[in-house]
């Protein structure tokens, strides 16, 4: 993983507007070019916000943010990939690698996530690598012609400490 940069604007917009990635976003809606560029620039400038490109074999497959607290330890996470190009397990060695960062790189005691109830198999992945739900926003975001409950997972390190041997097998 690296840092995003300029480069990447045009990729990343691209991605952001995929209906698969909009289908699990907060915000549903398509996205302007230029709300978009907005949008990128604050990325690059924001304090407390680590925004990583994910490469497979050189060639950038995704995108991992985290939003960080470093006085307590704890951060937000989320992520999406090149859906055009990258179908097969990418998800899962992004996972892999970006709790691999959190906990080893930015040195953090918790992580978390925040998933539309839509979005049941990503709740259960993450629940598969140690995340538990700790909490539900009930009917808190509008979609189509109903609301949609918010759940907040979390992981602890020693919990990805115990889990991690287990998936090694799979990156």
């Amino acid at each position: 993983m690296r840092p995003i940069n300029r480069e990447d604007c045009e990729i990343i917009f691209r991605w952001r507007n995929a209906p698969q990635v909009r289908e699990a976003s907060f915000n549903s809606e398509e996205i302007s070019y230029d709300n978009h560029c907005n949008w990128f620039e604050r990325q690059l400038s924001g304090s407390g916000r680590t925004n990583l490109i994910f490469s497979l074999e050189n060639v950038a497959a995704g995108v991992v943010y985290f939003e960080i607290d470093d006085m307590n330890g704890v951060a937000d996470f989320g992520y999406y990939k090149d859906v055009y190009n990258f179908t097969q397990n990418i998800g899962l060695q992004m996972e892999i690698i970006a709790l691999d960062y959190a906990f080893n790189i930015l040195a953090l005691r918790k992580l978390t996530c925040k998933v539309l109830s839509n979005n049941r198999r990503v709740i259960k992945f993450h629940k598969e690598f140690g995340f538990e739900i700790e909490g539900c926003q009930r009917q808190q975001i509008a979609r189509d012609d109903s609301f949609l409950d918010v759940y907040f997972l979390a992981l602890f390190l020693d919990r990805w400490v115990q889990r991690r041997p287990c998936l090694e097998w799979m990156i």
